[in-house]
This record gives C-alpha cells, structure tokens and sequence, in this order.
C-alpha cells in the first residue's frame, strides 16, 4: 500500500513536471520570440525542431532543411525563425544582416556548452568560445588564410579531389551516396590544407581521419536526438549508460589523441610544410599568451572546421 502510494506521486510528480517545463515553460520562453515579431513553431514535450528535423524530412529529396529552405524563397523573407527544442527555443536566423550582427557580437552573449563531453574538441574552438577569447583565435587564425597561403593550397585541394574522384572510378557508381562522398572530399581537404598529406598517415579504428569524423557527426546525432537528452542534457551522454554513447565519447578521444599526435608530429619534423598547422604552432613563439594558441586549441579548430563543413554538405 505504501509502495503503491509513493509509486503514485511519483507518477504524479513526473507528469506535473513535464507539463511545466515542456508545455507552460516552453510556451513561454517561445512567446518571449513571438513578440518581437519572430515567426515561431511550438510542438509540445519533443519539441518542433526533433519533428522537423528528424521525423518529417522532405519525401522527395530527403532533405531535412527543405522547409528551412522554402522559407528563405518567401517574399518578404522571415528574420528568423524559433523551433523548441523540448523547453528550449532554437532561434534559425534567415536574415543576412542578422547572422552577421550574430557572428560579429561575441561580446553580448555567452557560449554554453550544451554537448557536454561529446563536444568538448570544439569547446576550446571559434564556435566554442566567445567575448575576447572568440576575438584572440579570430584574430590569430585569419591572419593565416592571406593570400598566398590559400593559392598554394590549390594544388592540395585540386589533388585530393581527383584522388578521391579515382577512387569512386573503381567502385560501383549506382551504390554511391553522393552527400557522403561530398563530405568526405571536403573533409579530406580540410584535413590536408591542415597537416598537409601527413594525415594520410594516420588511421583510426582502420579508418582515415575524415572517415572517422564522418562517423562521429552521426553518432552525434544519435546522441542528441534521444529522449534522455531531452529530459536531462548532456549529463545524460555524459553518464555513458549506453553502448552507443560510449562509443561516442571513446570515438572522441581517439580524435583528440590522434590530433595531438599529429600536431607533435609536425612539431618534431624537418619538413618546411607552411600548412595551416604550422602557421597556428608558430603562433606558440610570440612572448604574449594573448597572440598564441595551444594545441588544445588548434585541434578544437581543426575539429571545427571539419565537422562543420561536413555537417552542411
């Protein structure tokens, strides 16, 4: 009897809380967006960015963002749009004056971490950080892509995309996912413009470096777009209670080591490579910590920079 008593207001408890923060609470912080005159779309408890994104994507092309995409053809076009992510609002600005003012004003907001370990490589990187640390590594990275440096790196680029191109030559073209391949080129040139053809050296798990990070964004996904996430956030993938979060965060630190691997590797050698990685480890020579990155830091970038432009193929 007492069993069945405490069972109950637990049950009572637990339905009290999710109509408060997934329906009133959200409800409410998404009003906060609808005043300001923001086009908005709510869906109780999962949220309508998890329906859009993950269980209504486009029948026709399987894209996920058509919609997102449709709404920037409107005339006039929205600013924004607000998706809840459970009681979280998801501001998607469409506006370009927006996103500008959004990427150039660190200053007027905070970066919270909302991957917990799973995403702690880019914690330390440009989308990880803001206020003067965003300003330190803007400034000391885009001092590396001047001019020359990106005109000697069209060699690279144009060499790996043939390599890669071959290589599809030799396979059966009616079994090949074309947004993979596009992902793992663009990666492999990232990948390359930063250590050079050093990367091709090493593997992880028997995989290429590209191919491996190509396999975190979806476990990513799979990690995020689960209920337990939604309930508890990232302290959820944290915990590792399950195998496929486990493999997530085992996956890595098997990136972030062979990064630091390939970074001292680079240190070490003899070689007059001026790739991007060279540039950044230079940075480590001026006397002032305010005009240097550490390798944390450049492998957070490397990891930006390539799981971003894969992500957006």
């Amino acid at each position: 009897m007492v069993f069945l008593t405490i069972l109950k207001a637990l049950v009572t408890f637990l339905i009290a809380y999710i109509l408060y923060k997934f329906i009133f609470l959200a409800k409410l912080r998404m009003n906060f967006y609808k005043k300001q005159g923001l086009l908005t779309e709510f869906f109780p408890v999962i949220g309508s960015f998890v329906l859009k994104l993950r269980l209504t994507p486009d029948k026709k092309d399987n894209d996920a963002l058509s919609d997102i995409k449709e709404l920037t053809k409107l005339d006039p076009k929205p600013r924004a749009i607000v998706r809840n992510f459970g009681a979280t609002p998801v501001v998607i600005l469409l506006d370009n004056a927006l996103k500008k003012e959004f990427a150039f004003s660190h200053n007027n907001y905070i970066v919270e971490d909302v991957f917990g370990k799973i995403g702690r490589l880019t914690n330390n990187g440009l989308t990880g950080v803001s206020g003067d640390e965003w300003k330190k590594q803007r400034k000391i990275i885009s001092q590396s892509f001047h001019f020359d440096f990106i005109k000697a790196n069209i060699p690279t680029i144009v060499s790996t995309a043939r390599e890669l191109l071959n290589d599809l030559g030799q396979r059966d073209l009616g079994k090949v996912l074309v947004i993979p391949e596009m992902g793992k080129v663009s990666g492999e040139v990232i990948g390359r413009v930063f250590f050079s053809e050093n990367l091709t050296n090493y593997k992880i798990q028997g995989k290429s470096v590209t191919d491996h990070s190509l396999s975190l964004i979806s476990k990513f996904g799979e990690c995020i777009m689960s209920v337990g996430y939604l309930f508890f956030g990232p302290k959820y993938i944290d915990a590792g209670l399950w195998k496929y979060q486990r493999d997530t965060l085992n996956g890595v630190n098997q990136l972030e080591e062979t990064c630091k691997r390939i970074l001292d590797d680079r240190r070490k050698s003899n070689k007059d490579n001026k790739d991007l990685a060279w540039y950044l480890l230079e940075s480590q020579k001026n006397p002032s910590e305010a005009d240097q990155l550490t390798d944390e830091e450049i492998v957070a970038n490397y990891v930006t920079f390539i799981m971003v432009r894969i992500s957006f193929i």
